[in-house]
């Protein structure tokens, strides 16, 4: 069933910046911006990472970041 409503499923400390899901796909919004000010998404949908923590998102994160630094 689709839902009309967004679930916002985190958000930088600034809160400028927020991933939310809506209808099963998950939008980056970026406040900062003329359209995310508005609350419109910065590109497509793409599949919520609903089965990771925060933790291990996190920790992919900055694996990738270090192998791009040191490749």
């Amino acid at each position: 069933m689709k839902s009309d409503k967004s679930e916002v499923i985190s958000q930088n400390t600034t809160g400028t910046k927020r991933l939310e899901k809506f209808n099963g796909k998950c939008y980056l919004i970026d406040t900062a911006t003329v359209f995310g000010s508005n609350g419109l998404p910065q590109g497509s949908g793409k599949p919520c990472p609903e089965d990771k923590t925060d933790k291990e998102i996190m920790f992919e994160k900055i694996m990738k970041k270090w192998s791009r630094k040191n490749n």
